[in-house]
């Protein structure tokens, strides 16, 4: 997004004649045309929800609650639908778990800050320890898309400094073992909505994820 340029107004400045679109969270900028983007309506959420959790999100009624105490925030959705079709896990069990965090008792606009590291974490804990570690390592890179080759040179490498060092120190295995099971948990990661694919590189999800 547009909150993580490091020079928004220089690159402002070369638009020329041109329209931009940018997508921020909080950008403080004179000459921008603020379009706000909210939420999902509870139909459009549930649908989504429906869409991605598959036949573990056939509950109605739990995919309505789902909705509600996430504030049919869209990547909330993405994450909790991805999450019922890849454990799989009924719907109203993921409802039940979420009324037991508290978002229940706060406001909407509450719940949209407050869902995304209950549910990051609730998907975090689910997943292999290798598919951790590499989402750890997709956090050092974010928000550049990534592909496999430089985690599997890294883990190869034996510089002490630098990003190299760095992967090799968030991999608990050796480096044989680690590089062996990449593409797994690169796989696992998107099935549980917490990576995408661009040709053949890969991305976090958002950047909040990281």
């Amino acid at each position: 997004g547009a909150d993580q340029a490091d020079d928004l107004p220089g690159l402002l400045s070369r638009r020329g004649g041109c329209g931009l679109i940018l997508t921020c969270q909080s950008v403080e900028a004179d000459d921008i045309e603020r379009q706000p983007v909210g939420a999902l309506s509870p139909p459009e959420a549930a649908t989504l929800l429906r869409n991605w959790g598959e036949s573990n999100a056939a509950d109605t009624q739990a995919v309505d609650r789902i909705c509600e105490l996430v504030g049919c925030l869209p990547l909330a959705i993405r994450l909790a639908g991805h999450y019922l079709a890849a454990r799989p896990e009924a719907a109203a069990a993921y409802a039940q778990w979420l009324e037991g965090t508290g978002l229940a008792r706060i406001s909407e606009i509450e719940r949209r800050h407050d869902c995304l590291p209950l549910i990051l974490a609730h998907t975090l804990k689910r997943i292999s320890p290798v598919a951790r570690e590499v989402w750890a390592v997709a956090g050092l890179l974010a928000p550049e898309p990534f592909s496999l080759e430089p985690i599997t040179e890294a883990l190869a490498s034996q510089s002490h400094f630098g990003v190299a060092s760095a992967i090799r120190r968030i991999f608990k295995q050796g480096a044989q073992q680690a590089g062996a099971d990449i593409q797994s948990a690169i796989d696992e990661l998107q099935q549980f909505g917490l990576l995408t694919q661009m040709d053949s590189a890969y991305q976090l999800t958002h950047s909040v994820i990281h």
